[in-house]
């Protein structure tokens, strides 16, 4: 083979490295395992992370700027539009894109502008939330928790809340 390596060499070498990446994916589990920590994150592309976020800026930028044009709707309405973008920031600030089970079993659900620890026996219900569109929420003692539904290992987190809390009402899940 004048030094090249074979179709089938190259299939073998593919197939060691792949089995490499998964071992140590693996592994890395496992470490997070015996330390009792297990992580579980929102899957989504970043585009679909990063639209909301940028369609939101432009109406926080633009809704003022349309308001205090001459022709523009009249000036008393920038109170109760900036009203309802605050509203909106809060909302998409405080969903939840990861959901972390500590070693003694609190699930922590991690949002960008807050963090909700609660012991799976005060979680009183998850259940797809009533705006619809792939939204679930997280009733427990304490308030609630919005997330999307694409969470890598939901079932997991189910599961493990559901051994600690027979009690929970699962709708959807």
């Amino acid at each position: 083979m004048c030094g090249w390596a074979s179709h089938n060499d190259l299939k073998l070498t593919r197939v060691r490295i792949g089995l490499a990446a998964a071992g140590l994916a693996a592994q890395l589990r496992q470490t997070l395992r015996v330390f009792g920590v297990r992580q579980y994150d929102l899957d989504m592309s970043i585009v679909t992370r990063v639209l909301p976020f940028v369609a939101l800026a432009a109406f926080t930028v633009g809704l003022p700027i349309a308001i205090f044009q001459e022709d523009g709707p009249p000036r008393f309405l920038i109170v109760p539009f900036l009203a309802i973008l605050a509203w909106q920031w809060w909302v998409l600030l405080s969903l939840a894109h990861r959901i972390v089970i500590d070693e003694d079993g609190t699930v922590e659900w991690i949002a960008l502008a807050r963090r909700v620890s609660t012991r799976p026996e005060s979680i009183q219900e998850i259940s797809p939330d009533h705006s619809g569109g792939g939204f679930f929420r997280m009733i427990h003692s304490g308030g609630k928790v919005r997330f999307l539904n694409q969470i890598t290992g939901f079932h997991e987190v189910v599961a493990h809340i559901k051994a600690h809390n027979p009690t929970v009402v699962l709708k959807g899940c």
